[in-house]
């Protein structure tokens, strides 16, 4: 004995109201499938134009992750170079100076870089670098300012916490973070 048991889907309210608007909804002609809707995101042609023109205007206005990496990577190689090689680059600048006082050009800065480094450095990185010195558009550079914007701001002698000598007026007080990162 066969028991003719037909099995039918639950059948789905027809207006949806959890489908955002401007969604494209279809719906399926064939009836022997289950009707699920099938969700169509189809942005309008305009907007999406706008979204890329904004995204394009937003990657210009501010530097690139390499391009700040390569920048960081610059200053850190003149700043090394600069602590174990002054008077080379001291050379470099009277050298590229006419009048020999050690104030050269930003072209000719270009070039002392490059031969300080033994690396060659594009335009883009250049002027990413002046921009961070606070050269901006400067066209004549001193050594004297070119040095001062890679001297380290320590302070000459011993560290606070490691003075012998125990003073009551100045107990020197830490938090752990100020411990750990000096």
């Amino acid at each position: 004995m066969a028991i003719g048991v037909s099995k039918s889907l639950p059948r789905i309210p027809q207006p949806f109201q959890s489908i955002p608007e401007g969604v494209e909804v279809i719906h399926s002609t064939d009836g022997s499938k289950a009707k699920l809707p099938i969700f169509g995101a189809r942005a309008d042609i305009v907007s999406r134009a706008e979204s890329r023109i904004s995204m394009v205007s937003r990657s210009q206005s501010r530097p690139s992750t390499q391009s700040r990496l390569e920048v960081d990577e610059l200053e850190m190689l003149i700043k090394e170079r600069i602590k174990k090689n002054y008077f080379e680059l001291r050379k470099l600048f009277l050298a590229n100076d006419p009048e020999g006082r050690g104030n050269v050009t930003r072209d000719a800065l270009a070039r002392i870089v490059i031969s300080f480094l033994g690396k060659f450095v594009s335009l883009k990185q250049f002027n990413l670098l002046m921009n961070r010195l606070h050269f901006g558009e400067r066209q004549v550079i001193s050594l004297e300012e070119f040095y001062a914007a890679f001297r380290s701001q320590e302070k000459d002698g011993m560290p606070e916490w490691m003075d012998p000598v125990n003073r009551e007026n100045d107990k020197v007080t830490m938090t752990a973070i100020k411990f750990t990162f000096n």
